[in-house]
């Protein structure tokens, strides 16, 4: 048993202050299985232009084109998304004064996120199909980032708690109060947990082809 639902937006234009936003598409569909809770969606993006000028007079144009959005997720035990996500992007470029500066195509990223008793995991599979920079050709790419054995209440401490966190951190270099240095020590208490779960980031593989070769 499932709930669907879709949205399409009509072509869209926004200025304020010397910057300007056009979208000229943009279409989102989604479902939620009423058993699992499992959320499938897809947000594409036709084209997504902002155009800005600064005080010097340089006009900045930043484009946009091809952009998906994917997820098949649901909510995990420690309150955080878990499955698969992806983003698809098909080009982005910067203009400087109608000179392109940087042209990005063909990028991809998927993430995968999963959980068991006690920890989350997180494999980040990113390509880049090709880089150029004022008109040098930088070549293409890609990099499989793993996060492996990340204590998963540690995780959700500091996701329900980044606010007081990040004030705590702020009270501790300045000198804080008794309540601050009673936040410092729960704080710690969850990062000890949090290492001795000995998590682990490992990047493989890293590749990089242009035209010299491969690295």
């Amino acid at each position: 048993d499932k709930n669907t639902f879709s949205f399409t937006m009509t072509p869209f234009e926004l200025t304020e202050s010397g910057t300007s936003l056009n979208i000229n598409k943009f279409d989102f569909d989604g479902s939620l299985d009423n058993v699992t809770n499992i959320m499938n969606s897809k947000a594409v993006f036709g084209e997504f232009i902002v155009n800005t000028t600064n005080e010097e007079s340089v006009k900045e144009r930043y484009t946009a084109k091809d952009i998906e959005l994917t997820g098949n997720v649901k909510t995990g035990k420690f309150d955080m998304n878990v499955g698969l996500g992806g983003i698809k992007l098909k080009s982005f470029t910067q203009e400087v004064n109608g000179q392109t500066q940087l042209s990005i195509g063909d990028v991809t990223m998927v993430s995968n996120v999963e959980e068991d008793d006690k920890n989350i995991n997180q494999t980040l599979d990113t390509t880049v199909g090709n880089i150029t920079i004022a008109n040098k050709e930088m070549g293409s790419g890609r990099l499989m980032l793993k996060l492996n054995q990340f204590d998963g209440n540690t995780l959700r401490y500091i996701n329900n708690n980044s606010e007081q966190i990040s004030t705590l951190l702020l009270g501790s270099a300045i000198g804080g109060s008794p309540e601050m240095a009673m936040g410092n020590e729960q704080l710690m208490t969850h990062l000890m947990t949090f290492l001795d779960a000995n998590p682990t980031v490992s990047i493989s593989p890293f590749t990089w082809k242009n035209a010299k070769g491969e690295s």
